[in-house]
């Protein structure tokens, strides 16, 4: 046992660094300047010949913070603030799991209610998939919030940009209807029947098929503000993947979860508004933010992106029932949206997390151009070499207990079972010697039938001595010659 302790003792340092792994951890905070916002957004606020955004994927499903206010609802997200995280590339964003100081905070809040439908009709333009009234035709719907209309954390009112999303089933295609390339439709669907409930309202044919449902999203288009904030989480591995096929990370991202960490972003704690509104131009120049128009330029920009194939539409089919490329949005946002409503059933949440990842697509796209810094302090996860376990050092301790039981016992054992030893004291080694000092102590006075006696009791008698010099160091000394047979 005792070798094998020492062979495996030489391996005491690799053992022990079995327990290390490179892992992710909290680095100390750094304060630095950052650009949040642009000084004059005028300069590129009307580039409506930049990006399209609606048929662009995503460059990325970019994290950001979340608070909410009050409770939501079937139909009502309630007041949700969502921050961006001003940092372009993907590991500041994945690896921050603290930020302190201003950063921008849009209430993305989003009200789905069920319209009046009883002035409109369903006609076909040409190969577009059925069109629902026309570009003069008023849907209206009335607004009911709960709780107070106004901007919690400004005192502001909501501005709600309106938007009408028509669910249609296969119904509607039937009798050849596409074909009549802006005909009369079919007599089934010339008086419809209008079924009002509190978020959608269903239309049904003649024959009392359900043709499609509508309900009118008011999405919260009021500018975002600068706010004192804190944010705070944990790191994440990576952001949520781009492929279409692979939109559940996004759709939890931007769903209604309670569960931040589960959802990959960050707690937002909003503190005081920032007064910048002199340093900001907006629609109008000289007017500031808070006095200006009250719609967020990046929601205008999204706002005058058109389809080419329609002028007020843009399709989110599923591309298995597409028909016309020309109106419908990027299949990344086709995806997000129908992934979100169909897990929660709620138009209200699908509209807002399309509408927050529209926004994001802006927001990054102008990031570059920000120059108005301020100091905020950032905590960031760094790959670090720590300890993860215990089995390398419960081994080694369990090495050297072993090691120590056995110097122990060895310890004991030669104390009580050892009866002669070159080692250990001096008197442990002369006490076995043989004495010599009874034959040697007198001999020089004893008379010879003395010298005789002794020799015969002692058995000395029969044994012949010689004196003989030591060459080494010249003493002189006694030396048994022989024994005398009796």
């Amino acid at each position: 046992m005792g070798l094998t302790i020492v062979a495996v003792s030489t391996f005491i340092s690799t053992i022990l660094l079995s327990d290390f792994t490179t892992t992710k951890v909290a680095s100390p905070g750094v304060t630095r300047n950052q650009a949040i916002a642009s000084k004059h957004p005028a300069d590129w606020r009307f580039n409506y010949n930049g990006p399209t955004y609606w048929r662009s994927k995503p460059s990325a499903q970019w994290r950001f913070a979340e608070s909410q206010i009050g409770k939501s609802r079937y139909g009502d997200t309630g007041d949700v603030y969502r921050a961006m995280l001003p940092f372009s590339d993907v590991t500041s964003r994945t690896s921050l799991e603290s930020y302190d100081g201003p950063a921008m905070v849009a209430n993305v809040r989003t009200v789905c209610r069920a319209p009046s439908l009883k002035n409109s009709s369903i006609s076909a333009n040409g190969l577009v998939s059925p069109h629902f009234g026309n570009a003069t035709d008023s849907v209206s719907a009335v607004l009911n919030t709960t709780g107070p209309a106004e901007y919690p954390k400004t005192e502001r009112d909501h501005t709600f940009q309106q938007m009408l999303l028509v669910n249609a089933t296969t119904n509607i295609a039937a009798d050849g209807f596409r074909d009549t390339n802006g005909g009369t439709p079919p007599k089934r669907l010339r008086n419809l029947t209008y079924e009002m409930g509190d978020v959608w309202t269903k239309a049904y044919d003649a024959s009392g098929g359900h043709v499609l449902s509508a309900t009118f999203c008011f999405f919260n288009t009021y500018p975002a503000q600068i706010y004192n904030v804190s944010m705070s989480g944990r790191q994440i591995a990576r952001e949520p993947s781009l492929h279409p096929r692979k939109i559940d990370d996004a759709r939890l991202q931007l769903g209604n979860e309670k569960d931040s960490a589960k959802r990959g972003i960050l707690d937002l704690n909003i503190g005081s508004l920032l007064n910048v509104s002199s340093r900001l131009v907006d629609f109008v120049e000289g007017v500031p933010m808070k006095d200006g128009p009250t719609h967020d330029p990046y929601y205008r920009t999204l706002g005058l992106e058109r389809p080419s194939m329609s002028n007020t539409t843009w399709g989110m089919m599923p591309p298995a029932q597409e028909f016309e490329q020309g109106w419908s949005a990027n299949p990344a946002h086709v995806s997000l949206f129908q992934s979100i409503i169909q897990d929660t059933e709620d138009p209200a949440t699908a509209v807002q997390g399309l509408m927050t990842r529209l926004y994001q697509m802006v927001y990054y796209n102008w990031l570059e151009e920000y120059d108005l810094k301020y100091p905020v302090n950032t905590i960031h996860t760094a790959d670090r070499l720590i300890p993860t376990r215990l089995t390398g050092l419960i081994i080694v301790l369990v090495l050297v207990a072993i090691h120590l039981g056995l110097v122990l016992t060895t310890i004991v054992l030669f104390a009580l079972k050892t009866k002669a030893s070159a080692l250990g004291n001096t008197w442990h080694t002369l006490a076995q010697t043989a004495r010599m000092t009874d034959g040697a102590e007198g001999a020089d006075m004893m008379l010879d039938d003395e010298v005789e006696k002794w020799a015969k009791a002692t058995g000395r008698d029969s044994d012949v001595c010689g004196i003989t010099k030591s060459g080494e160091n010249g003493k002189v000394g006694v030396q048994l010659l022989k024994q005398r047979k009796g």
